[in-house]
């Protein structure tokens, strides 16, 4: 008899903790979804500055986006707090300057991923504004016109 409660305890143990870690492991690692919409005749290539899971803000680049595409991005972060800076292949470029809690980062032609305000190894290295957007539930939507 002391076998059998033993073996109940066990299970129901095992139980609880295949329905309550999973949920408090979804609410403590969220992730951010951005979603691109590529509406030109051009492509488009995007970074990002996002704080991750373990509170460094991160810079990485480059996701391409050809015209007509939509993509979505799961960034591994709990903060709502997201820069973006968008070059496109025709020269056109979207990004912080002038606009209110924009921060800097230098970015290089080639793919990056650095602790923002480390200076990624590639060519043509140089200093731009990355503009500040909050998601809304997780989400935020980056559409080029």
């Amino acid at each position: 008899m002391k076998k059998l409660h033993t073996a109940l305890k066990v299970f129901l143990i095992t139980v609880l903790c295949m329905i309550f870690l999973p949920l408090a492991a979804s609410s403590s690692y969220a992730k951010q979804t951005v979603s691109l919409y590529n509406h030109t005749e051009t492509t488009w290539n995007l970074a990002l500055i996002y704080k991750g899971y373990d509170g460094m803000w991160i810079a990485k680049g480059w996701w391409l986006v050809r015209p007509g595409q939509h993509r979505d991005i799961h960034l591994p972060s709990n903060n709502n707090v997201i820069y973006t800076y968008s070059k496109s292949n025709n020269g056109r470029f979207y990004n912080g300057n002038g606009k209110t809690g924009s921060v800097n980062q230098v970015i290089v032609n080639e793919a990056f991923d650095v602790r923002h305000g480390d200076r990624p190894a590639g060519t043509n290295p140089k200093r731009v504004s990355f503009r500040k957007r909050v998601t809304s539930n997780n989400w935020m939507e980056v559409t080029w016109r």
